[in-house]
């Protein structure tokens, strides 16, 4: 088995929109106008930062970050049913190069925002450093509650 962290190309993200885990769609689609994998690529791809990562040459996870507000990004991230196959590659990855491009865009904060009972996103998202900070009701459509994960500078320049 092979794996590949690059820059996501649109067809490599709505192949994995289309196939993407029941837990990111019903975390995901509520905070959607138009709930579709097509609707979702568009989005996803059109960040400043948007990678892919290709187990044996198929896409199974995608992941990036806008900048919401000045100097406060929000980051995002969906995969497939493989995502246990490339779980350890994106971590590493995302701890020594994505952290760093955000870094240097002079962040002071990343947020990531996870539906309650989403539990391998919020012990992954703790894995790479984000604490939960805040708990939020009817914070979707359908009136889920959110949980709030973050790295501020402060942390990020203390822990790595």
């Amino acid at each position: 088995m092979t794996v590949k962290i690059e820059p996501a190309y649109y067809a490599d993200v709505v192949y994995i929109a289309r196939n993407m885990r029941q837990a990111d769609r019903d975390e995901i689609y509520p905070h959607l106008f138009n709930p579709t994998p097509e609707n979702l690529a568009v989005m996803s791809h059109g960040q400043r930062f948007c990678y892919a990562a290709f187990k044996d040459n198929i896409p199974v996870a995608a992941w990036g970050a806008n900048e919401r507000l000045p100097k406060v990004w929000q980051c995002w991230m969906f995969a497939t049913d493989q995502w246990p196959d490339v779980a350890l590659s994106v971590t590493k990855s995302i701890r020594r190069d994505f952290s760093t491009e955000i870094a240097r865009t002079g962040a002071v904060r990343l947020d990531c925002w996870s539906a309650d009972g989403h539990d391998v996103a919020h012990r992954w998202l703790e894995t790479i450093g984000f604490i939960r900070e805040a708990t939020c009701q009817d914070y979707s459509a359908d009136r889920q509650t959110y949980h709030c994960y973050s790295i501020t500078r402060k942390r990020f320049d203390e822990e790595f």
